[in-house]
């Protein structure tokens, strides 16, 4: 998967990322679930599900409407189709 051109990644010290874009002169910063999404994002939804859900103990059940919600964000903004 590639990144758009007009995005910059940058991974912080605290194990999130910051991305910044070009065209907009806009960051966004993501917390530590969106980046385990972001850095998952060739992923199945369950599979990243998983990974979230054992890390911060979180029922799978709860959170899968949001990651599959996220993951299709992000792939349809940041990356090329």
């Amino acid at each position: 998967m590639t990144l758009k051109d007009n995005f910059i990644l940058n991974s912080n010290d605290d194990n999130t990322i910051t991305i910044f874009d070009l065209i907009n002169e806009q960051f966004y910063s993501f917390n530590e679930v969106a980046t385990m999404i972001f850095n998952n994002i060739e992923k199945e939804v369950n599979v990243i599900v998983e990974i979230i859900g054992m890390i911060f103990e979180i029922s799978q059940k709860d959170i899968y409407n949001e990651v599959q919600s996220k993951k299709e964000y992000f792939l349809e903004f940041f990356f090329e189709k």
